[in-house]
């Protein structure tokens, strides 16, 4: 299931980060990719080595956003790559590789930093059960969804694309029942808001917590 998170980057934080990565220093973006994915991506790329202080607080802000924690249940989160796409770049369909670092990637992510009203193209676009989906989210918003499907960016005609992207491995690898797990969550909040706990939301909470444990321990 696909994840919109609003609000990952205060505005504050978002011109910090925008206002550096203006100075910033970049490099071909195709240098990081692998196998076939070399040849059809076309965009810039941080360089990590000069600008880890940025990089890592990016990270943190990720991985600290509880919405992030509670879709993703993350055992381990890759750093940002920041990367930029000017006028005429894109990224042709591509599957993420299945691990990066040593690490499993069950869930690819995407941290909006532009604008959309100041770029024209440039629509990350998700592979689905019923066909392809396009997002271009607000500046700030966070984008999550299973490692596994077939992607792209579209060719920028306009202005500047800036986006964080990584990768997080998660408790539950399985994504149908990641997602049950999240949605039972979920909707015990909402039990939980409206009527206060009582013994139904314990045995939901009991099932939910079961299920976690179960599928964790089948994820490894």
């Amino acid at each position: 299931m696909f994840r919109v998170i609003h609000g990952v980057l205060t505005a504050a934080e978002l011109a910090d980060v925008v206002g550096e990565l203006r100075v910033g220093r970049f490099n071909d973006g195709a240098a990081s990719a692998r196998g076939s994915a070399r040849q059809v991506k076309h965009n810039e790329q941080l360089d990590p080595k000069q600008h880890q202080a940025l990089i890592s607080s990016v990270t943190r802000k990720i991985v600290g956003h509880s919405h992030f924690r509670g879709f993703a249940m993350p055992l381990d989160t890759h750093p940002v790559l920041i990367n930029r796409f000017s006028v005429g770049m894109e990224y042709g369909n591509h599957i993420d590789v299945a691990s990066v670092g040593g690490m499993r990637t069950d869930l690819s992510l995407t941290l909006f930093l532009s604008d959309p009203a100041s770029y024209e193209g440039g629509e990350l676009v998700v592979e689905t059960e019923v066909g392809e989906q396009s997002f271009k989210l607000p500046a700030g918003s966070l984008l999550l969804y299973p490692a596994n499907r077939m992607h792209r960016v579209n060719k920028v005609a306009r202005g500047e694309r800036l986006a964080a992207v990584s990768w997080a491995k998660s408790a539950i690898a399985d994504t149908e029942k990641r997602d049950l797990c999240v949605d039972l969550d979920m909707a015990l909040h909402r039990l939980c808001s409206r009527h206060g706990s009582c013994t139904e939301t314990d045995q939901i909470s009991k099932v939910i917590n079961k299920l976690r444990h179960l599928w964790g321990r089948e994820s490894g």
